[in-house]
């Protein structure tokens, strides 16, 4: 039945095979393609500088009440620490979907909050964005008997 109105009508099934090869042709050309698309990756990095103090001295007096403090920050999925000689990394690891900017903003508010309660010495704590498009995209390590030796086949291959 449409089979056969489509014999009986060739120059409008022409004219419509031509419209969506136009339309597709079009839609092609205004499609954005990116070599490496902006990606809002859900991870934040809160680093914190403390003098010379102890990894342990770090642990309790800078780790711990940034944690807590940001602990009630809704949309974590996992918090991890690291505490070493006069520095402090806390790394909040959101749900994707997670709107970064405003749980940037939500963290940075937790931590004006708590900011009394630490130490003088501790530098404020700088919240920072995970961007995987910052990272290189190589890394070459290289192991041999001499650094003199090392660094001139390095030049020499790299160069």
């Amino acid at each position: 039945m449409i089979y056969d109105s489509l014999l009986h009508r060739p120059i409008a099934v022409l004219m419509a095979y031509a419209a969506i090869l136009l339309l597709g042709f079009l839609s092609l050309q205004q499609l954005a393609v990116d070599l490496f698309p902006d990606l809002n990756y859900p991870k934040l990095l809160i680093r914190t500088r403390f003098g010379e103090a102890s990894p342990q001295e770090v642990q309790e007096f800078v780790t711990r009440p940034i944690e807590e403090a940001v602990s009630a920050v809704s949309g974590i999925k996992q918090m991890t620490s690291i505490s070493r000689e006069g520095l402090s990394l806390v790394t909040l690891t959101f749900y994707w979907g997670t709107r970064m900017e405003y749980a940037a903003l939500a963290v940075r508010e937790a931590l004006d909050e708590i900011r009394l309660l630490l130490p003088e010495k501790t530098e404020r704590p700088r919240v920072l964005r995970v961007d995987p498009s910052a990272l290189p995209i190589m890394q070459i390590a290289v192991r041999g008997a001499s650094l003199l030796e090392l660094t001139d086949i390095c030049q020499q291959v790299m160069s």
